[in-house]
């Protein structure tokens, strides 16, 4: 799915994703991110910065939801 022009905006702006995963025990797991950044129109990237816990999660199963807020905005 295509990021929109305010999807583009909103993680440039506000940069803080919340990285929900699973772990391989099947319990979430919820872990912010500070350094995502747009590739292009369907990637998204965060630097792998004392992230040890979510990228094994992600190892075991590569899927994720991440949430941006634009605080001012509530949305």
């Amino acid at each position: 799915m295509p990021l929109s022009d305010f999807d583009k905006t909103l993680i440039a702006r506000f940069s803080l994703g919340f990285v929900a995963t699973v772990t391989p025990e099947g319990h979430p797991h919820l872990s912010p991110k500070g350094t995502f950044l747009v590739l292009d129109d369907t990637t998204i990237a965060f630097g792998e910065i004392r992230s040890p816990d979510t990228m094994k999660n992600l190892a075991h199963r590569p899927m994720a939801e991440v949430n941006f807020i634009d605080q001012w905005l509530r949305k």
